[in-house]
C-alpha cells in the first residue's frame, strides 16, 4: 500500500494563523470570511483532509472490519 501524503504542517501552520486573526477581530465580515476560505494555505489543507477521508473510506469498503 502507497505512502499517505499527510497534509503539510506549514499549510496547518499557516491556516490556524489566519483563523486565529479572523477570529482576534471584533466583528467578522462575509468578506473577511471569504477572504479566509481563499487562503491557499486553507484550502491546501481542507484538499489534503478531504482527500484522506475518501481514501480511508474507499479502504474501510474494500477491507471492512470483520466482528463476531
Amino acid at each position: 500500500m502507497p505512502a499517505i501524503h499527510w497534509p503539510r504542517l506549514s499549510d496547518a501552520r499557516d491556516s490556524l494563523a489566519a483563523i486565529e486573526l479572523v477570529l482576534a477581530q471584533s466583528v467578522i465580515s462575509s468578506q473577511l470570511i471569504d477572504n479566509l476560505n481563499a487562503s491557499i494555505h486553507l484550502r491546501a489543507l481542507l484538499t489534503d483532509l478531504f482527500l484522506i477521508e475518501e481514501i480511508l473510506g474507499a479502504q474501510r469498503q474494500e477491507h471492512p472490519l470483520v466482528t463476531s
